[in-house]
């Protein structure tokens, strides 16, 4: 079991880093708000910092708040459980270049520098008791997008390594 976890936790930022570019095709999925199944805040703070800054004082074990945008990758949403990637602010998504902007799937900021993007996202994941990642659907359980400002708060994962953090969510809240 505990196989599993290290697995999943070190091929998931690999392979949404390996997918993640422009792609051909736009699909955004939004299927409003379902029951939140206790994923949502019930009140995130005011402000909270970068994705960036929460790391540098962020110690195993000890919960934090940070903001980010959920893309950094073509596919940021885990299909089939509750995690997904989180881009620090400083990335430039591609609808924020204005006319500029060639991308059919802005949330993957594909025009930013790969370096910089690789040092500015981490995989966020809800687990279970058992350290697992939830079996479940966050699209559908509380409306989460591609492209979404959310507010996260979490604590980092004994497994993360550098490079590759994981936040173990403990609640997450959508920015209008």
């Amino acid at each position: 079991m505990k196989y599993n976890k290290i697995l999943f936790v070190l091929i998931l930022p690999v392979i949404a880093a390996a997918i993640s570019g422009c792609g051909k095709e736009a699909a955004i999925v939004n299927a409003g708000t379902g029951p939140s199944s206790g994923y949502l805040l019930e009140s995130p703070p005011v402000e909270a910092p970068g994705l960036l800054a929460a790391l540098e004082n962020a110690q195993p074990g000890e919960s934090f708040h940070f903001t980010g945008r959920v893309g950094g990758v073509r596919e940021p949403i885990t299909e089939g459980y509750a995690a997904f990637i989180v881009a620090d602010e400083s990335v430039v998504f591609c609808d924020e270049m204005g006319e500029d902007s060639h991308c059919p799937m802005p949330w993957d900021a594909c025009c930013e520098d790969p370096g910089k993007l690789a040092r500015s996202r981490a995989l966020v994941q809800f687990s279970g008791a058992n350290g697992l990642p939830l079996a479940d659907d966050l699209t559908e359980a509380v409306g989460l997008s591609a492209n979404d400002q959310v507010v996260i708060r979490g604590r980092l994962s004994a497994d993360s390594v550098p490079g590759n953090p994981v936040i173990i969510a403990e609640g997450l809240a959508i920015i209008p």
